[in-house]
């Protein structure tokens, strides 16, 4: 674990977590294309290693996963890990909250989102997905090759 505080350090990478690995190619390649720092994670396990190893800048996180939900990891990275404050955005075939209701679905089961989450809908187009990306990282996101 690194002793230099979290604050005191650079945003870590923008990390995916996405249970299906060609969303997690297709936003690495689109990220590093445009020169900010990316990594993925393909299981909830492995993104909390990875949170842990280097705290990210941003989170991009799908919502339905097999086994542990996205939302379950969002409760986790909230009360339990090392980067309470980073910000998530959930990505989803909804654009929405409201867009669950009515489907059965408690999606965010009572947790309620941070000033900087939201939702990024799939299929994700590119350039929406870099203007998020650049206005929570930072200008800084377009600077890392």
């Amino acid at each position: 674990m690194n002793s230099e505080p979290a604050s005191d350090r650079a945003p870590g990478p923008v990390l995916i977590v996405d249970d299906e690995e060609d969303i997690v190619t297709y936003l690495l390649e689109v990220l590093r294309d445009h020169g900010i720092e990316a990594a993925g994670a393909t299981t909830p396990h492995d993104a909390r290693e990875e949170i842990e190893r280097r705290p990210p800048g941003l989170v991009l996180l799908d919502i339905m996963m097999p086994g542990t939900s996205g939302v379950s990891l969002y409760r986790w990275i909230r009360e339990e890990s090392s980067a309470p404050s980073v910000p998530v955005l959930f990505i989803s075939g909804y654009s929405k909250i409201e867009d669950f209701e009515g489907r059965g679905i408690d999606v965010l089961q009572g947790v309620a989102l941070g000033p900087r989450d939201g939702f990024l809908e799939k299929p994700i187009r590119r350039e929406s997905l870099l203007e998020r990306v650049r206005n929570l990282v930072g200008p800084s996101a377009g600077g890392h090759r």
